[in-house]
């Protein structure tokens, strides 16, 4: 867009050109014709002008003025760039792994593996890829916990690599792939890699391994693990790097015959620990944890493992170091005691998602009245354009608050922030193979996982810590998160395993062994569905289960549809099933206190069928909107939708559909009715 007037008429365009653009691509300026008068200084108004525009619209020389303009608003880009680049090279001198290059590359060119523990914020996410990239350790794929953190960190290497998103830097994350032939490098999610050792176990694409954020744990994780150990001796050329802030270097080092470990210290920045209790008589310390197990148990969630032993969270106790006036008086103090011109954001570790819903209301009420504050949220399911916007440089005189999940706990670094809340509290999935029973349950955070969320206050200078609970609580946290392979349920990792050539799942090299109830609950599992014989092997219904990109119960009703001929219907649903749900919470009018009109205009799509129907309804009713033109936005709004989930279904769906034509499954006619109805929505 240009700031002067004039041009060829609507009607004449024959380019086919949107007629509106979003404002990151609109350039706004103003041309001076040296022709043209004080009162009229483009000349517009000269009959003979108004004569020519009308015949060949332009004007050569405001041409040749407009090449110049985006001459030099190139001119302008490139020395921004150019200025931040800089920056970069500066910032990554500084950064303390890069004083520990020669010995990193030393331990690698003598082993096969190596461990290195890096404190939060001395560059290893970023710089150990490069390092051995430009060392010419040939391609180098390199394992992220979450799609944000991958895309996030391929951006930033990219760009301190000097080259394009997708060239010799990229990534690959479910949905989204940014790489070429000549990617040399590509940050990806676990399963991604999971994925490709399913087709190629021997990993021939790559020549080095680094799995980041070991100490996390996942089932993933820990599979991974077992997978590059095997595979170790069949590749003496491959090369494996396990980073993290916190891992347990004793146990992993023994697990690969005693790899060496480098320590590699953070940045010095001195972070002032401050602990806020919503009540001081509150009990603290073991005793506390474990009258607090007993409460948790009382509460009847289930039994035995599900608990998660002492360091379950009583839900009431999770409550209140979650609660708003205790954030609020949390924000009050830094309002006082830090004047809003001194730069510095704050970043909330918060539970999940609903916990975030809960807390942005009152939040954004209080930075609505104080004028001082920018309320934001991030988490795993949040789409990438809201997601970056935690990047963003907030006004003079205004903070941003971030609350988040553990997402931003490890690799993902948000400038600016000075102060972290860290409420204690993380939900974690637990099972009990007795009452086989799985739940998403709140527990206190190890002292690992406290300390990292600490570190995020001191990246980039002088910060402070708020602890929303007693010193003794901390003193008292385990050290390390328990693996997820000893809690949760073990269905889809022993599929895999099998599916990878392992005979038996008891035997695989497991980093943290899982209790042998875990592995007969899960063996037990794969039979009743028909997935393995009675020996324990893969049949051929185990092996199409394991292909598929879904929970194997949600896999096999997937596949049933196919048989019955409803595989349109159940791809909705399966699709559905997988991601977060798109209903968000109905606001309240404030003038009567009754549910917004939202809540009529959604009524017309709830199931009394139970959810799986009402979300088979909301995305039937969200495609006819799509499909008829209509605004689709306009109507996720009026129901109080998040339209960014129904988009990640409708990607889910086509996966789905797109994996079931690739193992060349094609859906019978139904027996009566005629067409497959129901969840089609076109998204096929």
């Amino acid at each position: 867009g240009g700031g002067g007037g004039g041009g060829v008429p609507a009607e004449r365009c024959s380019l086919n050109l949107p007629r509106s653009y979003d404002p990151q691509y609109k350039l706004n300026f103003s041309i001076l014709d040296p022709a043209g008068s004080a009162s009229d200084p483009h000349g517009l108004d000269r009959p003979e002008v108004s004569a020519a525009a009308a015949r060949v619209g332009l004007r050569r020389e405001r041409l040749k003025a407009v090449r110049l303009l985006f001459h030099m608003h190139e001119d302008f880009a490139q020395k921004k760039s150019l200025a931040a680049l800089r920056k970069s090279a500066a910032d990554r001198a500084a950064l303390p792994v890069t004083r520990y290059a020669p010995q990193l590359l030393d331990h690698l060119r003598s082993g096969q593996v190596l461990l290195v523990v890096g404190a939060t914020g001395c560059g290893k996410s970023t710089q150990v890829p490069r390092l051995l990239l430009s060392a010419g350790f040939g391609k180098v794929v390199c394992t992220q916990p979450r799609r944000l953190a991958a895309v996030s960190l391929a951006r930033r290497v990219s760009l301190e690599s000097h080259c394009r998103n997708g060239a010799d830097v990229g990534h690959q994350v479910r949905f989204e792939g940014v790489r070429s032939g000549g990617t040399r490098l590509l940050f990806v999610t676990e399963g991604v890699l999971l994925r490709q050792l399913e087709s190629d176990p021997d990993l021939s694409e790559w020549d080095a391994v680094l799995l980041d954020e070991v100490h996390e744990r996942h089932s993933s994780t820990d599979l991974l693990l077992g997978l590059l150990r095997r595979l170790l001796p069949r590749r003496p050329s491959l090369r494996l790097v396990l980073m993290s802030a916190t891992l347990d270097e004793d146990a992993l080092s023994a697990f690969f015959g005693g790899a060496p470990v480098l320590h590699v210290p953070g940045r010095t920045h001195p972070i002032d620990v401050r602990y806020v209790t919503s009540d001081a008589d509150a009990p603290s310390g073991r005793d506390a944890r474990q009258a607090e197990a007993e409460a948790c148990e009382a509460e009847g969630a289930g039994g035995g493992a599900l608990q998660g032993g002492p360091h379950r969270m009583l839900k009431s106790r999770a409550k209140e170091l979650l609660s708003a006036p205790l954030l609020l008086r949390v924000l009050g103090r830094i309002e006082a005691e830090y004047p809003a011109a001194e730069r510095g954001d704050a970043l909330v570790f918060v539970s999940g998602l609903e916990e975030i819903e809960r807390l942005m209301e009152p939040l954004q009420a209080h930075a609505a009245a104080s004028g001082k504050w920018i309320v934001l949220p991030l988490h795993a399911s949040l789409p990438v354009e809201a997601q970056e916007r935690v990047f963003d440089v907030p006004p003079q005189g205004v903070r941003k608050v971030v609350l988040a999940t553990n997402v931003a706990e490890t690799s993902v670094t948000i400038d600016g922030i000075r102060f972290v809340v860290d409420s204690g509290a993380v939900k974690e999935m637990s099972f009990d193979p007795h009452s086989r029973l799985e739940a998403l349950l709140p527990c206190w955070v190890s002292r690992a996982s406290a300390e990292q969320r600490k570190g995020r206050a001191g990246r980039t200078g002088p910060g402070t810590c708020f602890r929303l609970y007693a010193q003794a609580e901390f003193l008292s946290l385990r050290d390390y998160s328990l693996p997820e392979i000893l809690r949760a349920p073990l269905a889809s990792t022993v599929l895999h395993i099998l599916a990878l050539g392992v005979a038996d799942a008891r035997r695989f090299p497991y980093l943290s062994p899982p209790p042998a109830a875990l592995l007969d609950d899960a063996l037990a599992t794969l039979h009743a569905l028909g997935g393995t014989d009675s020996d324990g092997r893969l049949t051929a219904l185990g092996r199409v289960l394991a292909r598929l990109p879904v929970d194997h119960h949600h896999g096999k009703m997937l596949l049933l549809g196919v048989l019955l001929g409803r595989a349109s219907l159940l791809l909705t649903v399966t699709a559905a099933l997988a991601v977060a749900s798109p209903l968000g919470r109905m606001p309240l009018d404030m003038a009567t206190g009754q549910l917004a009109p939202e809540a009529a205009a959604r009524g017309s799509l709830l199931s009394p069928l139970g959810d799986p129907f009402t979300l088979l309804c909301l995305f039937d009713g969200w495609m006819a909107e799509r499909d008829s033109g209509r605004d689709a936005r306009r109507w996720c709004r009026r129901r109080a939708v998040d339209e960014a989930r129904l988009l990640e279904l409708l990607k889910l769906r086509r996966q789905f559909a797109s994996t079931l034509e690739a193992l060349q499954l094609r859906a019978r006619r139904p027996a009566r009715g005629g067409e497959d109805g129901g969840g089609g929505g076109g998204g096929g």
